[in-house]
């Protein structure tokens, strides 16, 4: 079993599975997650992880993502308005997200992970459906780091290590350049 926090380092090596990532829920909780294998099938409620998912090649394994909240542009417009949409995040319900049968379940832990929205961390880690949480979006001090991390650890989930690197390392650079780094 590999456990990692954010301050480890990530080599491009074979995910060793099971893996173990911690992520947090919506009171900021961390919560060891364990991921048996690469998952199939993804849904994604949030529009970062999905496109994240496409970047990353992983396009094909999203089974459902939630409507955005705004109008998309450019190429990764087409590419969302293809995949199957469940509606609107405040409507779809825990049910809804159940008859995707997802094998993984990507969005922000304080938004959507409430009893009020789609429900528990927990609640899903009960069903044997595992979550990850952006750290992104967690109750935790953030940084570009989180970003990174994020990108890191979906890349070692999907056992895409080699290319969620290279996407991180891009967006880091996007981003220094943006802020004169």
């Amino acid at each position: 079993m590999c456990i990692r926090d954010s301050e480890s380092t990530v080599s491009a090596e074979e995910t060793s599975y099971p893996l173990t990532l911690q992520i947090y829920d919506a009171d900021g909780n961390a919560v060891d997650m364990t991921y048996d294998h690469a998952p199939e099938k993804v849904l994604s409620t949030q529009l970062s992880m999905t496109e994240l998912l496409i970047k990353l090649g992983l396009k094909d394994k999203i089974v459902g993502v939630f409507d955005n909240d705004n109008a998309l542009k450019g190429d990764i417009a087409d590419e969302v308005a293809s995949l199957n949409s469940l509606g609107d995040k405040k409507s779809v319900s825990k049910e809804t997200i159940l008859a995707t049968e997802p094998d993984l379940i990507l969005g922000k832990g304080p938004l959507m992970f409430t009893e009020s929205s789609i429900g528990t961390v927990q609640s899903y880690q009960e069903l044997g459906i595992p979550v990850y949480t952006e750290l992104a979006s967690a109750s935790t001090d953030q940084a570009l780091d989180n970003i990174v991390e994020d990108v890191r650890n979906i890349g070692e989930i999907f056992n895409v290590q080699e290319t969620a690197n290279a996407v991180s390392y891009t967006h880091l650079r996007a981003h220094e350049t943006e802020l004169h780094l």
